[in-house]
């Protein structure tokens, strides 16, 4: 019998719900997130993918529901501060700051709002760099660096606030092929490497099926689909992408049934 005992989970989401204006962007979203995985969000347009991911932040804030992260309510404004620690995010826009070279932009968090004394995070702030394959892109200011670099840049920024989990919203939306596979790179090397769970939207299931350990479906504002790579068929793809589904599978068609994908799985009331 097999006795080992499941990551938990380190975020929930439980009946979450967020409208924006008259239009319901989110409907009951029921998730778990556990420890250590990278898991990736797909979905068409609209389906919901960012809104959850700001609402695993804090960014947003769900209109109905509970969010928890590690073990922590996130409506719990006393403790606000202590779950954005937390939780690390990289934006598809890079948001990196112009006039700061690539160390500052990655120095300048733990020093302004830590407290760190700069030599201490200039030294983080090298290594993490040198991790991400910038070491010799130091005193480069965003303006000198490719999009690859740049997001590599706000991933070490996320990265120097040791969080335990980072959340990537399209992280390589605006990428090229060559950058891509290079963000990504360093984003499974982030959870392989460091334990930090890892959870991003992807548009290409092709590269979500490469990189994820679990795919979670949203259609309409609802999981539809919450499984291993494995499992996700292109006939269930077509179901969730529509006319999108072209542009998203960008390979030879799969079977329809895949050996060792898990029962279930399924859209949910398709």
């Amino acid at each position: 019998m097999n006795t080992a005992i499941a990551p938990k989970p380190i975020i929930n989401l439980s009946g979450v719900t967020k409208s924006f204006g008259t239009t319901q962007v989110l409907k009951e979203i029921n998730l778990d997130v556990r420890q250590g995985e990278v898991l990736v969000l797909i979905g068409a347009s609209g389906s919901g993918k960012s809104t959850v991911l700001r609402i695993m932040s804090g960014l947003e804030t769900a209109d109905a529901g509970e969010v928890w992260v590690n073990e922590v309510p996130l409506h719990d404004a006393r403790r606000a501060r202590e779950i954005r620690g937390h939780v690390g995010m990289v934006f598809q826009q890079f948001n990196l700051f112009p006039h700061m070279t690539a160390l500052e932009n990655v120095t300048e968090a733990p020093v302004r709002v830590k407290g760190v004394a700069p030599a201490t995070a200039g030294a983080a702030a090298r290594r993490l760099l040198d991790r991400v394959g910038l070491a010799d892109k130091l005193g480069c200011y965003p303006a000198e660096l490719s999009g690859g670099q740049q997001q590599r840049v706000a991933i070490a920024r996320a990265l120097v606030q040791e969080p335990e989990i980072i959340l990537a919203d399209e992280p390589i939306a605006s990428l090229d092929p060559r950058n891509t596979q290079v963000v990504m790179d360093a984003l499974q090397h982030i959870n392989r490497h460091f334990g930090i769970t890892v959870i991003c939207n992807l548009h290409s299931l092709d590269l979500a099926r490469k990189y994820c350990d679990r795919l979670v479906g949203l259609a309409a504002g609802r999981v539809v689909f919450d499984g291993a790579p494995a499992a996700l068929t292109d006939r269930v793809a077509r179901d969730l992408y529509g006319l999108e589904s072209a542009d998203v599978l960008g390979h030879a068609a799969r079977p329809d049934f895949v050996p060792g994908a898990r029962p279930g799985l399924a859209l949910a009331g398709s």
